[in-house]
This record gives C-alpha cells, sequence and structure tokens, in this order.
C-alpha cells in the first residue's frame, strides 16, 4: 500500500501509470 500512497501523493504521469498496471497487479495476485 505504500507504493500506491506514493503514486496517488505524487501527482504525475506515474500516478496514471501506476493505476492502469494495478489491476493487472491484483489479476497476478489472485
Amino acid at each position: 500500500m505504500k507504493a500506491i500512497t506514493f503514486y496517488f501523493d505524487f501527482i504525475s504521469p506515474y500516478a496514471y501509470l501506476a493505476f492502469e498496471a494495478l489491476p493487472k497487479s491484483l489479476q497476478g495476485i489472485s
């Protein structure tokens, strides 16, 4: 969760990339 908080605090294209990659990461875990 720490990484997610970092991306949300750091408003930039990285936040968008992290948000796009999040569903894929969750699918990989589950």
